[in-house]
């Protein structure tokens, strides 16, 4: 088919079908230690675990606005999950991390639909409310020991 043509069929089809975008956050555990290099987020357990969490905008996926949630929950894990290629890879996805790579949406991570946060568990979601995250989005970069103890020690209070 011709570019007009097909510029065409995908408008229609976005006029019957309108759409929009859900947001991926990966949620991670924070450690720490004694200094920024220990600070870390990571996917892992290990010693000197704290229960907080950070989390990162990883991806938009664009869902049919007239899906239940459910359907919308279900489309975003499977768009966002490596099969037979990388999930970033994928039509529908609009990739926001930084880097070459990314892992999978697994369980612990989040989706926004609206104003609507659902985490992902070990079977289906569950919906959660808002919590204050461990960092102010400027904040983030590399911080001094001394600077990264306060805040954390702020946060604990």
């Amino acid at each position: 088919m011709s570019k007009k043509l097909n510029a065409l069929l995908d408008t229609l089809d976005d006029v019957k079908n309108p759409k929009e975008k859900v947001g991926v956050l990966h949620v991670n555990k924070v450690a720490w230690g004694g200094g920024p290099s220990s600070w870390r987020p990571s996917f892992h357990n290990g010693p000197n675990w704290d229960d907080r969490t950070v989390e990162h905008l990883v991806a938009y996926v664009e869902v049919d606005k007239n899906w239940s949630v459910n359907k919308k929950l279900e489309k975003v894990f499977m768009k966002t999950n490596s099969i037979t290629d990388a999930w970033w890879n994928n039509k529908e996805v609009t990739k926001m991390f930084s880097g070459k790579a990314c892992r999978s949406t697994s369980i612990g991570d989040i989706v926004i639909i609206g104003t609507n946060k659902y985490k992902c568990e070990s079977t289906g979601w569950s919906k959660t409310a808002w919590k204050k995250p461990l960092h102010e989005w400027k904040e983030i970069g590399v911080m001094d020991s001394a600077s990264l103890r306060r805040a954390y020690n702020e946060l604990c209070k």
